[in-house]
């Protein structure tokens, strides 16, 4: 049977985001048939934990413009079928909280599914209306703890309407509470040796559990130049 166009896309997709940008290594999965659903259909937070870029954004008055972080990440399904996962997403930034909502579809071809297409949402889930100027990505998950599923790794690419580009980048998350010794020694082997990691950038910090509007991390968390 000939690939429709859609199919042909996420092909590319799944292709190119398995490209290590700048040193020309696979990123690879674990070995393992693994599942997105898997990973990701839990009523636990999903922190987290590393990724290999900073959250910020600049905030410009006139000629002045200071840099906010985005800190104490995690996610929260809302609900999950064999098709769709929706769920919200809350950051940290000055001290307050800030929730989006999401809208994820598997729907790269694959069974089981490993990725799937992100969108950003109107204020109320149960709408399922794509925001026309909020985030679209595909979130391809490379690694997934065989034992407990709480540690897993996603290679992040941003869409919109095309494949525009590749970033390389990954994104870690700890199922439930982060411990003290997480990430666990094969999900940081795996997110060390397979991400484009230049960098690890932490939002989190033991911080984030103690209050509901966290501080902003010092040395060594998320902290954006000045």
């Amino acid at each position: 049977m000939a690939m429709s166009c859609s199919q042909a896309l996420w092909a590319i997709v799944l292709i190119a985001m398995c490209s290590n940008i700048g040193n020309g290594n696979k990123l690879q999965d674990n070995g393992n048939n693994i599942d997105i659903r898997k990973a990701v259909n839990t009523t636990d937070k999903l922190w987290l934990l590393w990724q290999t870029y900073r959250n910020g954004f600049d905030v410009c008055t006139k000629d002045i413009c200071i840099k906010v972080n985005e800190t104490c990440i995690y996610n929260m399904m809302i609900n999950i079928t064999k098709e769709e996962y929706y769920f919200n997403q809350t950051i940290t930034w000055t001290e307050r909280d800030d929730t989006t909502n999401y809208k994820g579809t598997f729907k790269d071809g694959i069974e089981p599914p490993k990725s799937m297409e992100v969108y950003e949402i109107t204020d109320d889930p149960s709408d399922g209306s794509v925001s026309d100027d909020g985030q679209h990505q595909t979130w391809t998950l490379s690694y997934l703890d065989p034992d407990d599923y709480r540690c897993m790794v996603f290679a992040i690419g941003e869409l919109d309407n095309e494949v525009q580009e590749v970033l390389g980048t990954c994104d870690m998350y700890i199922r439930g509470t982060p411990r003290k010794s997480d990430p666990p020694s094969g999900c940081e082997e795996f997110f060390r040796q397979r991400c484009n990691v230049t960098a690890i950038y932490k939002p989190y910090t033991d911080d984030c559990i103690k209050a509901k509007d966290s501080a902003v991390p010092i040395g060594g968390g998320n902290q954006l130049p000045q």
